[in-house]
């Protein structure tokens, strides 16, 4: 299941945007840093441009995921032998 099959849209924002925008602020964590970005897209909603991946790359990469697992899995087999 990926973000295409429900439906959900992909908004890709650089970093040194969300962190150079949101202003200074001191100490750093997981929770402190998701209420940030979920700040800055509340914010710049109206900025944001949503990014859709071609099907064409979506199968190269399908493609190559299936290849990399056969490799592993060939791999698994020649290290048990």
């Amino acid at each position: 299941m990926n973000c295409r099959d429900l439906e959900i849209d992909l908004w890709i924002e650089n970093p040194v945007q969300i962190k150079f925008r949101s202003g200074m602020q001191r100490g750093k964590s997981d929770k402190l840093d998701a209420r940030k970005i979920a700040i800055y897209a509340q914010r710049f909603e109206d900025q944001a441009r949503l990014f859709s991946m071609p099907e064409e790359a979506i199968q190269g990469l399908k493609q190559l995921v299936s290849e990399r697992d056969m490799l592993v899995c060939d791999r698994a087999k020649y290290k048990g032998s």
